[in-house]
């Protein structure tokens, strides 16, 4: 990777890694360290993993003995059982000998243990819980983006589809882990609890060991994620082309200068420099609206409130319009 790309990217990724998502535009696949990994790519693609696991687990775990549970039962026989681990199950003689009072016996049952699968819930709750919040933000992203991107060419109409698609794969993810909670029920008849306890004993087959060495970066999305979908994809991840990280990049210096010469900005513009739409800043009585690749149309108004009188539509990078406030 060059060094222009490489900071673009760094420069991107401190403002908010969705900044490298393609979103609209054209796509480039990089060889890249772990950090350079959007939340919002990392989250999919460690949902379509674990679900995708999912059924290998069941069956490994229906399979193996060394995963059912046992009962415990202390006796005051030592027949066919063994030391308990109990302290009070000990006591003295007159010789000050630590002697045992009650023993320890291990039966079986053919129950299947559901320690494992309470645990595998609780994963897939902590997926759902971040999957409702990076819907809720990205669907703004794309509604916003949807208003100022409205138009009659086939641009406008590949962008509709696109984000339309970008919709459609939260909504995937969304019933992919359904599907998992709802399989899950189904096999084994009976409603999981949700446990963060990690199974004791855990599960030795295969497939229980990938989710235990994936677990830690499930578990803690904002630290790990990054490394586990660079391990997935070993090392090769899809960002936006060189371009539009520079105009986003252009984006924030933009929105920068504003600041710095006293202008405030009260909202998150990451969905209008990712997507496109509307960045407000004040400064006194001013408002300040930069409109972030709007689609001027001749035969439509747009909400900027500017039209496009000499091509059928025109759609520039950024729009700057100001407005005195009223007293």
């Amino acid at each position: 990777m060059n060094l222009f790309i490489q900071q673009l990217i760094d420069d991107l990724k401190e403002f908010s890694s969705e900044l490298l998502l393609p979103g609209l535009q054209a796509t480039q696949q990089i060889s890249t360290d772990m950090s350079t990994v959007a939340s919002t790519t990392a989250l999919l693609k460690s949902i379509e993993f674990l679900t995708g696991l999912i059924p290998q687990l069941v069956a490994e775990l229906q399979a193996t003995d060394t995963t059912h549970k046992v009962m415990l039962h202390y006796s005051n026989l030592p027949k066919y059982a063994s030391f308990s681990r109990r302290a009070n199950d000990y006591q003295m003689d007159v010789a000050k000998r630590l002697l045992p009072t009650r023993w320890l016996s291990i039966f079986p049952i053919a129950e299947l243990d559901t320690r494992p699968l309470r645990w595998l819930v609780h994963l897939l709750n902590l997926q759902q819980s971040a999957l409702e919040k990076v819907s809720t933000r990205t669907i703004k992203y794309i509604d916003d983006s949807l208003l100022i991107q409205h138009g009659e060419s086939n641009y406008a109409q590949n962008d509709r589809a696109t984000l339309l698609d970008m919709r459609s794969h939260l909504n995937e993810a969304q019933a992919k882990l359904e599907h998992a909670r709802i399989s899950l029920q189904r096999k084994l008849g009976v409603k999981l609890v949700p446990s963060s306890n990690l199974p004791h004993p855990y599960p030795r087959s295969s497939a229980w060991l990938r989710l235990r060495r994936f677990a830690q970066q499930l578990i803690q999305p904002k630290e790990f994620l990054p490394s586990f979908l660079h391990n997935l994809l070993h090392g090769q991840v899809e960002i936006a082309d060189t371009p539009y990280l520079y105009q986003r990049w252009c984006g924030i210096k933009l929105l920068n200068s504003f600041e710095s010469f006293g202008w405030v900005c009260n909202n998150d513009p990451t969905g209008a420099l990712f997507l496109g739409g509307k960045v407000s800043l004040y400064k006194a009585d001013v408002e300040l609206s930069i409109w972030i690749e709007p689609r001027l149309s001749r035969h439509k108004s747009h909400p900027s409130g500017f039209i496009c009188k000499e091509v059928t539509e025109t759609h520039p990078d950024y729009l700057i319009v100001t407005l005195a406030l009223m007293a």
